[in-house]
């Protein structure tokens, strides 16, 4: 495992394409390129409107609801019927956030661990699940894509930079609170 993680970092470094599976029959083939944080912080302003999941959900007729009690789950609640869709998220705290692509037909959950000990609970630090946005109202406009997970790096943030790419911010560090700065690098994902 550890050569695999090996190959992985080095195959980043160079902007190749990478495979990450759940198993070897869900290979997932990604494309990856470094970018500078001028680009990651363009793309962040140009999805300027906070609430902009919040609005298409609204527009579908759903919510984001959570779940917390020693651990958390995330649903989309169908607010006429109540019926519920899991959120995936492998990690005690739910899912980071969700954010909408700029045109409204798909959709990213995401997760990370930042933990020193992560490979003590879990199999990866970072999850990205995509959604795609079939129809017009409810949880049968909501269809599930594809889940990346990574090993190497946590993400801090993720941000659309149109409707095939994401920008996302990443750290391979644990998460301190003692005033460390940390080291971000920032990819393009195309999905």
């Amino acid at each position: 495992m550890k050569l695999n993680v090996l190959f992985i970092s080095i195959l980043l470094l160079l902007g190749t394409s990478i495979s990450f599976a759940q198993d070897d029959d869900d290979i997932e083939e990604l494309i990856w390129e470094e970018i500078s944080s001028e680009q990651y912080n363009d793309a962040v302003l140009l999805e300027s409107n906070p609430r902009a999941t919040a609005d298409r959900f609204n527009e579908l007729g759903l919510e984001i609801t959570f779940d917390c009690f020693e651990i958390c789950e995330s649903f989309l609640v169908e607010e006429e019927s109540g019926r519920s869709l899991f959120l995936p998220a492998d990690f005690d705290q739910g899912i980071l956030d969700a954010v909408i692509s700029p045109a409204g037909n798909a959709f990213v959950v995401y997760s990370s661990y930042d933990g020193p000990e992560f490979d003590n609970y879990y199999d990866h630090r970072a999850e990205i699940h995509v959604f795609n946005v079939i129809g017009d109202r409810g949880l049968d406009a909501i269809q599930f894509s594809e889940s990346f997970y990574i090993r190497d790096w946590s993400i801090s943030n993720l941000a659309w930079f149109n409707d095939q790419n994401i920008y996302i911010k990443t750290y391979t560090e644990s998460r301190s609170f003692d005033g460390q700065s940390m080291d971000f690098k920032y990819y393009k994902l195309e999905l």
